[in-house]
């Protein structure tokens, strides 16, 4: 952390990506996905990005030590803990400062790609897939919530024709459709997915088995209010204008343009808006709090399958 020359695989990614565009025919098609980790905790980039003092570098690295483990953060977000102004000031300051990072390599992309003339007729989608709370709801990193903080992201779409991106909400459950559409590929199987309003789902500790989740525990030497809340399943459905949360069975509704904060539940005074979201929701089938699997999922799905759908939901992308 002091001495801020480590980053979080940015330098070798470029490096990747620079030598697949020296060897990539010029006659052919490619498809790159690049994850590029460096605006996630501990919010600690390399020199320049990281413009503080030896002295504020010192503390970020004591902030990443003390405040962005998983057992403070999901002690933080249920009240618990309380971070210091300061010490958020000072990640909020670097996060911004690691969006820069990645934006300047973004760009350094598009300068390569262009130098080799492939620009013009080149697909090129930024995207994220959440964001973060920085003591906002007291809420921290991206646990417990489905605030538009956290899943309301960056979505550029560059290249030779036009995206149409359709009204509402654009969920990126629709992006491969969409890449599709743009490459005029018509034979896919992701032609009726997302469209309406757009649904989002945490699962917490839902989908570890008890052994999983004991192990957890003692681990983190968690409470047990700290353990049902992580446990327990938190969806929502936004249309842009309107949106309802779902968590440990009770509803709330949030008036987007009024309240982009979220933070006074007006299902009361909107209950058609409760009702047309709320069948949304129903017919999304997301997941079970008490199985810990999709409604409907199919049971006889083979372990190799059901082994990766349990990483990547506890990678988040489920």
């Amino acid at each position: 952390a002091v001495r801020a020359t480590t980053d979080d695989g940015m330098a070798k990614a470029r490096a990747a990506v620079r030598s697949l565009l020296a060897s990539a025919p010029s006659d052919r098609p490619f498809f790159w996905f690049v994850n590029l980790m460096e605006c996630h905790s501990p919010y600690l980039p390399p020199r320049p990005w990281n413009d503080l003092g030896v002295v504020g570098r010192w503390r970020a690295g004591a902030d990443a030590a003390r405040w962005q483990t998983h057992d403070a953060r999901a002690r933080v977000c249920t009240g618990e803990l309380d971070v210091p102004a300061t010490a958020l000031e000072r990640m909020h300051h670097l996060y911004n400062r690691s969006v820069s990072s990645m934006d300047r390599w973004v760009g350094d992309l598009v300068d390569d790609l262009d130098r080799s003339g492939r620009l013009a007729d080149t697909v090129i989608v930024v995207t994220s897939d959440h964001g973060e709370n920085f003591g906002e709801g007291h809420l921290v990193g991206h646990l417990l919530s489905v605030d538009d903080r956290l899943i309301r992201v960056p979505f550029v779409v560059a290249g030779p024709d036009k995206a149409d991106l359709g009204d509402g909400p654009f969920s990126l459950v629709r992006l491969p459709a969409l890449v599709a559409s743009l490459l005029g590929i018509d034979d896919h199987p992701w032609s009726d997915v997302g469209h309406g309003p757009a649904v989002a789902q945490t699962d917490g500790l839902a989908t570890w088995d008890d052994e999983a989740r004991e192990r957890l525990v003692a681990a983190w030497n968690l409470p047990s209010p700290v353990v049902d809340r992580l446990a327990s399943p938190i969806a929502c459905v936004t249309d842009g204008s309107f949106k309802l949360v779902r968590e440990s069975g009770r509803q709330r509704l949030y008036d987007m343009s009024a309240d982009p904060l979220e933070a006074r539940d007006v299902a009361a005074s909107h209950p058609d808006n409760v009702k047309r979201l709320q069948t949304v929701l129903d017919a999304a089938e997301p997941l079970s709090p008490s199985t810990g699997r999709a409604r409907g999922a199919d049971a006889h799905a083979d372990s190799t399958t059901r082994a990766l759908e349990e990483r990547m939901r506890l990678l988040g992308y489920l």
